[in-house]
């Protein structure tokens, strides 16, 4: 349902509501066609809500092949709401950046928001997922970031969340994660023992037993074409909480 004017080269497309077993969407546009390239385009697409776990179709092919994969594979669930995409320029020149991937204004504008409520992400093979998890989403160019304040790991309470593609459209690109969670000593431990951190410490963590409130600080650095080769670095600050080996 909508409104579609044309004169020549020029099609204006107007309060066009699409339905389909995925989602609702309301979308303007304007493209002017050429002889010698893609062509100029002005659009705007509004879609209230939309299941997650159903937009795979959907992504963009400049994402890249493995950044497709990742969102393929570690985006399980979740309510995306809100969620607004603005592409305006030459198709010829999308995602519109400059030489040192920073948008660029002069050659068009790319942007993609999105808030995601209840998802359930596996962000890396062998990782505990992140559950119940609320995040914010924005595309701007080639940069994808996410924020969040709510979620859990094996219940341990998320108090800040942020996380950096700064090139998708990169064979190597990567997400970078910023996390830090409340933590009480025996879950920390927990998800220790149901991670990678496991094999690392040899198994010693197994025999660890703890409890009481502290904050885990976790950065990780994922490779999108292969989640399993994850880099991380953390640091647990103990508040009044107390640990025990009992080997």
């Amino acid at each position: 349902i909508g409104d579609l004017n044309w004169l020549d080269n020029r099609y204006e497309i107007s309060n066009l509501k699409i339905y389909n077993q995925d989602f609702v969407s309301d979308m303007q546009a304007t493209y002017i066609t050429s002889n010698n390239s893609p062509g100029d385009i002005d659009l705007e697409i509004n879609i209230p809500n939309a299941d997650i776990s159903r937009l795979s179709n959907y992504y963009p092919k400049s994402i890249g092949e493995q950044g497709l994969k990742w969102l393929d594979t570690s985006l399980l669930k979740g309510l995306a709401s809100n969620t607004k995409i603005i592409i305006r320029g030459n198709m010829q020149d999308f995602p519109f950046v400059d030489e040192q991937n920073n948008p660029d204004s002069f050659e068009g504008f790319f942007e993609v928001t999105s808030s995601i409520t209840g998802s359930t992400i596996e962000y890396g093979e062998g990782w505990p997922n992140v559950e119940n998890f609320d995040i914010n989403v924005m595309v701007t160019g080639t940069k994808i970031e996410l924020t969040s304040k709510h979620g859990h790991i094996l219940d341990n309470e998320i108090i800040s969340f942020s996380g950096v593609i700064n090139d998708f459209t990169q064979e190597d690109a990567y997400l970078d994660i910023n996390l830090k969670t409340s933590s009480f000593l025996d879950k920390m431990l927990n998800a220790v023992n149901n991670s990678p951190v496991r094999k690392v410490m040899k198994g010693t963590s197994e025999n660890m037993k703890g409890s009481g409130p502290g904050q885990l600080d976790l950065m990780l650095n994922i490779p999108l074409k292969n989640s399993a080769a994850i880099s991380y670095t953390g640091s647990y600050l103990f508040n009044g909480s107390s640990m025990e080996n009992q080997d």
